[in-house]
């Protein structure tokens, strides 16, 4: 629970004559920490009951002077509860640039997930960025609507209210409720450092939360089919057409070592023939953008063949029915 108090006392000034002033502030402090705001008003010593910190006499100053202190101490409160309902943190620091009318609206952190990830689909159209991890940004993102309701009720938060306690119950989250396996809780936790990152660099947000978050990805050992498995496959009997689709896309796969993302893109124009006559697949990855050429095996090119008449590809001019 925060403490929250204000505090008025007299600064005093310099003077060569003997009538002594001080200039009249509050003092703010919120959970021990505190900041001072000049309220631009001269008050003499000897008119200041430091005690009951108020003016002392009935005159017209010293009773105007009460009534503003009444509305200064009016003004700070209503500052506290407005900066609760707009879901920032509640510092002196934050109350005193409030008061001067300096403290800026900060980006939320959806708001700022929401501008990365716009940014990021125009790169991606521009063949800068994979959309394959646009994805994976926007997958972050509706994980994080789903803890933010179920952990705080919340539909978006301010950076001030991230710290390692939000990153660990965030992990927690994605490896208990969402049942994500390790490596990819611990890239979807990366992607939503990036943006925690991008508003450090904009000064949102000064301290960062993940600096005792030790995610590590775990190395995963490869299986591979052997010819023989692989023809047990290609020679099963399917009933169900969907099914054998799978398997052919499937197999299509490992005999051209590309994921599914990439021959999902593919088109005929893909399958080329070199100086000798073999076919080849000349593409860049969806992935990485690098480069990747591929002899068609017969295999391969037995499944091309099998499907150049299927609806699909003749209505989307892809190079297999892969949706």
């Amino acid at each position: 629970m925060k403490t929250f108090n204000v505090r008025y006392w007299l600064k005093p000034r310099r003077s060569k004559t003997e009538d002594q002033t001080g200039l009249l502030y509050a003092r703010v402090t919120v959970n021990g920490k505190r900041a001072e705001i000049s309220l631009n008003r001269t008050v003499a010593t000897s008119n200041w009951d430091p005690v009951r910190e108020s003016p002392i006499g009935k005159g017209l100053y010293e009773q105007e002077l009460i009534r503003f202190i009444r509305t200064v101490e009016e003004q700070l409160n209503l500052i506290e509860r407005e900066l609760i309902q707009q879901g920032l943190s509640v510092t002196a620091a934050n109350i005193k640039k409030h008061y001067h009318g300096e403290l800026k609206p900060s980006i939320t952190l959806l708001e700022m997930y929401d501008q990365h990830n716009v940014d990021f689909l125009k790169l991606v159209e521009v063949k800068k960025r994979s959309y394959g991890t646009y994805e994976r940004y926007a997958a972050t993102r509706n994980h994080l609507v789903a803890f933010l309701d179920h952990r705080f009720k919340k539909k978006d938060v301010s950076f001030e209210e991230l710290n390692h306690v939000f990153v660990h119950d965030f992990d927690f989250f994605l490896r208990t409720r969402a049942k994500l396996a390790n490596n990819t809780t611990v890239k979807y936790i990366r992607n939503l450092r990036k943006i925690v990152k991008m508003a450090m660099l904009n000064d949102i947000i000064q301290k960062d939360p993940f600096i005792q978050w030790k995610g590590r990805l775990e190395e995963r050992r490869k299986e591979f089919l052997w010819p023989e498995e692989m023809e047990k496959i290609e020679g099963a009997r399917i009933e169900s057409d969907r099914l054998g689709l799978v398997r052919d896309v499937f197999l299509f796969a490992c005999y051209t070592g590309y994921s599914y993302k990439d021959i999902k893109m593919f088109t005929p124009t893909a399958v080329q023939r070199d100086a000798s006559g073999r076919c080849w697949i000349f593409t860049n990855r969806q992935k990485t953008g690098i480069r990747s050429d591929v002899p068609l095996l017969p295999p391969a090119l037995r499944i091309i063949e099998k499907y150049k008449d299927h609806p699909i590809v003749l209505e989307r001019g892809t190079l297999l029915p892969v949706y």
